[in-house]
């Protein structure tokens, strides 16, 4: 990611619709940038802070450390859902 910092992150789950469920998906396609764990970075305390919000729902996987945090600069979104083209 030093390297290289361009990423895409896809985001997929169900949409509820008056006749039922529908699979959705969507790829984000951005530059991260690596946030070093320094307490007087506001962007890496607020995603400490998120972190620790969730650390005891049973999706939660357990770090002793968060050395790292990433942050996305957004350039572009596509939707990858299936047979959505035409809609």
């Amino acid at each position: 990611m030093r390297d290289n910092p361009r990423a895409s992150l896809l985001y997929s789950g169900m949409k509820t619709l008056p006749g039922g469920m529908e699979y959705i998906s969507f790829q984000v396609n951005g530059t991260i940038r690596i946030l070093e764990k320094e307490s007087g970075n506001p962007y890496y305390r607020f995603l400490l802070a998120s972190r620790k919000l969730f650390e005891f729902e049973k999706f939660h996987l357990f770090q002793s450390d968060y050395p790292f945090g990433y942050l996305i600069r957004v350039d572009e979104v596509l939707d990858k859902s299936p047979f959505s083209k035409g809609r």
